[in-house]
């Protein structure tokens, strides 16, 4: 790649969520570019190079942001229909309220399929070789700062209380 100018996507600010949008749409450059109106599609393609290995690393991560991106979508459509049933017992229209009553069921369900592959995906991304091999990365990285360890592990302590 020749040295020019800068990268504009490595200078925006909102280059650690386009990173991030990246990796969880699968390099796709136009959905990025639909999002983040900053930069432009052959600006995010020529970015691709730029984006931290180590983000790439985690194959799991995009499953489980795209069932939790699904979760969100489906937590939108339960909200919608029991918006209408509430509208169709006030209108007295009992087969619509029933009708809605069951579309919330069946959302119920499909969420909860949703919530199980999401856990299932995350607990085996912790539990597979990607994770040990960032954990030991991050611990290597800290071990150079005295206080960096403790001050992890006391962060961790707090968000495990939580």
């Amino acid at each position: 790649m020749a040295t020019g100018r800068p990268c504009t996507v490595c200078r925006s600010p909102d280059r650690d969520e386009i990173d991030v949008e990246l990796i969880r749409t699968g390099g796709s450059s136009r959905s990025v570019s639909n999002r983040f109106r900053t930069v432009t599609r052959s600006a995010i393609e020529r970015h691709k190079p730029h984006v931290p290995k180590g983000l790439t690393v985690l194959p799991a991560a995009r499953d489980i942001a795209r069932a939790e991106s699904l979760a969100e979508k489906i937590r939108s459509l339960e909200s919608d229909a029991a918006r209408l049933r509430e509208k169709a017992e006030k209108g007295g229209d009992f087969r619509a309220a029933l009708a809605a009553i069951k579309v919330l069921a069946d959302l119920v369900g499909l969420l909860h399929r949703v919530n199980t592959d999401r856990t299932a995906t995350a607990r085996e991304f912790l539990e597979g070789p990607e994770w040990a091999r960032i954990e030991e990365a991050l611990v290597r990285a800290i071990a150079p700062f005295p206080g960096a360890s403790e001050a992890a592990g006391r962060a961790l302590e707090r968000l495990a209380e939580e």
